[in-house]
């Protein structure tokens, strides 16, 4: 177990709480607990920096996520209007004789050739079927290897 925390802000606390001018112990028995006292001087402005840096990029994170927030709803706004334009244009296109080049000039790729709302359905069946088995599954449960 360590006995400085994982966590910045438990870092920063216990630094804080060691800290000569917060916490006589560490400098009024430095010697007696086998510290340098320029050491223990020294962690109270590495401290004070770390706090300032640490305070800071709180800040600019309380400050982002508003705008985080800002930023995500006009993502998806816009992806919502853009999802809307490809429907209507993937509808325009599938009336036109040629498709391919609607989709060309409006620089999407056009849908593949065919699609199946349930491609497992379709695929070929294994040379046996197990007792156990999915319940959707297309093939007959009853279906047992083939005897020698």
């Amino acid at each position: 177990m360590s006995v400085i925390p994982d966590k910045k802000v438990e870092q920063l606390q216990f630094y804080e709480s060691h800290n000569p001018q917060h916490n006589l112990a560490w400098a009024a028995n430095a010697v007696a607990i086998g510290l340098p006292a320029a050491q223990a001087t020294a962690l109270s402005t590495l401290t004070k920096a770390a706090r300032t840096v640490f305070d800071g990029a709180q800040k600019a994170r309380n400050a982002a996520q508003p705008a985080t927030t800002m930023q995500d709803a006009a993502l998806n706004n816009a992806r919502r209007s853009a999802a809307d334009l490809i429907r209507v244009l993937k509808g325009f296109a599938e009336q036109q004789p040629s498709p391919a080049a609607v989709y060309a000039t409006a620089q999407i790729p056009p849908p593949p050739a065919s699609r199946s709302p349930h491609p497992h359905i379709y695929r070929r069946a294994p040379f046996f079927q197990t007792q156990y088995h999915h319940p959707r599954s297309p093939i007959d449960p009853r279906v047992r290897p083939l005897s020698s």
